[in-house]
């Protein structure tokens, strides 16, 4: 199924649903290099990830996140503005996904 979103569409997502909130975080965390992860910062200047004036929070609850698997509802709603401003890579993260699950599915393409 091919997707329809673009970054509107993603925004309003992020505006309507908790997980929406706690999956862009954790996408946008794994764009981070792996110094920057450990580092709780961005490092370098490559476009993807955090901002640097994002990084350490986002990386801290991320990391929350990805441990419990939730994160209390009002740190979701103090995250849910920050993500919106990553529609831009969440949208590129979905068609990749996308089109890597395409990829997998259809043997007779060579991806």
């Amino acid at each position: 199924m091919a997707l329809h979103l673009d970054q509107k569409g993603i925004r309003q997502l992020i505006a309507t649903s908790d997980k929406a909130v706690l999956r862009a975080l954790v996408a946008i965390y794994r764009k981070q290099t792996a110094s920057e992860r450990s580092a709780f910062t961005t490092i370098e200047n490559n476009g993807v990830g955090f901002s640097a004036s994002d990084a350490s929070t986002c990386s801290r609850y991320a990391k929350i996140a990805l441990t419990q698997g939730w994160l209390p509802a009002p740190d979701v709603e103090k995250l849910r503005p920050v993500m919106m401003k990553y529609s831009r890579q969440l949208l590129q993260i979905a068609v990749s996904n996308e089109l890597n699950n395409l990829c997998t599915t259809e043997g007779e393409l060579s991806c």
